[in-house]
């Protein structure tokens, strides 16, 4: 299943106000790659919206 756009504006504005650890960061980012088929692409694009960490996005 492909994120649909509801889902990926919503984790954009979930990683952009991020104020917990890199760890819990890191769950939500394999919660999207298990999750959706397109999550490769989903997840660099998302990723654009911090820039405190360097993430496995797989």
């Amino acid at each position: 299943m492909k994120m649909p756009n509801d889902e990926y504006e919503r984790y954009k504005k979930l990683v952009s106000d991020w104020s917990y650890d890199k760890e819990d960061l890191q769950r939500v980012y394999d919660e999207i790659f298990y999750k959706y088929e397109d999550a490769h692409d989903v997840l660099r694009d998302i990723d654009k919206q911090q820039s405190k960490w360097t993430m496995d996005l797989h």
